[in-house]
């Protein structure tokens, strides 16, 4: 029973043939691991932005709609009949000109980096020193 008490309060150390290789091995796994969160922060950010330009598409659309709705229920009802008595058929021309259209001037506003992006470099910068110290 004496044993057993005595390998409880007994501390275990490992001994490292070459420290300095253990420890750059760590700083290069660290390093790999922050460059992953950020990566994967960089990805949750744009998924963000996609979300919002989503959304506005969507109220814009919705807002679309009712004013064609409204435009609809603004314009008399007329037959074909009726329309080809008002409005004769214009004579097409031999040669039509391309229609032009316009490009959406629409470009999402970058976000300022977040903080938690910030600290996430810096480690990885500390991390770069700390190999390059060894």
């Amino acid at each position: 029973m004496p044993k057993k008490n005595e390998e409880e309060g007994q501390e275990f150390f490992m001994r490292l043939d070459n420290p300095n290789t253990f420890r750059r091995n760590l700083l290069e796994a660290s390093k790999m691991t922050l460059s992953v969160i950020k990566q994967t922060h960089k990805v949750s950010q744009i998924r963000e932005l996609k979300h919002e330009v989503i959304n506005t598409i969507a109220k814009e659309v919705k807002e679309l709609k009712l004013l064609v709705q409204k435009a609809e229920e603004l314009m008399p009802n007329y037959n074909k009949a009726e329309l080809k008595k008002y409005f004769p058929e214009p004579a097409i021309p031999k040669e039509q000109p391309a229609i032009k259209t316009e490009k959406s001037d629409y470009k999402p506003k970058p976000k300022a980096p977040s903080s938690e992006m910030d600290k996430i470099t810096r480690a990885i910068e500390d991390i770069q020193k700390k190999l390059q110290s060894l």
